[in-house]
């Protein structure tokens, strides 16, 4: 029996319905997929912003609880992660993901030493808060271009 959907391989990550009863809603999206998890909403859809002029899609999530949600059924090339948070804060988040088995490539957010958070994680870049719009795109794109040679 052939199936209705075809998977478009690892770099699209999307099932195409291929029944002519339904519609395919467009093309597979080649743009690479962040997801920034940060409960400071004005920062959070500042670098959403940034990311979407570089052709970056973007989701975000405002709490740690929704980023691991978010995380569960979408796989994303990587994740900016904020440190304190309520709730769950990033190294909560960070080592769940981990054990989760979501290996995406983390850029640690912090207002209070990105870089030692980084290093204690193990996570792949930090950036401390404020920071200049294009040194958080440099650091994605370190990150993305990293993870596809690994």
């Amino acid at each position: 029996m052939n199936s209705p959907a075809e998977w478009r391989g690892a770099n699209n990550r999307q099932w195409i319905w291929k029944s002519p009863m339904t519609p395919v809603w467009g093309e597979v999206s080649n743009q690479r997929a962040i997801l920034i998890i940060d409960d400071d909403l004005g920062l959070s859809r500042m670098a959403a912003l940034i990311l979407r002029r570089q052709s970056f899609e973007v989701d975000v999530a405002n709490s740690g609880d929704d980023g691991l949600a978010l995380l569960q059924i979408k796989h994303y090339d990587a994740v900016v992660l904020d440190m304190r948070m309520p709730g769950k804060d990033g190294r909560t988040v960070f080592r769940e993901m981990r054990a989760a088995g979501i290996n995406s490539p983390v850029l640690v957010l912090s207002a209070y030493d990105a870089r030692r958070a980084r290093d204690e994680l193990g996570s792949e870049a930090f950036l401390d808060k404020p920071f200049e719009p294009d040194i958080l795109v440099e650091r994605v794109n370190q990150m993305i271009g990293d993870s596809a040679r690994a």
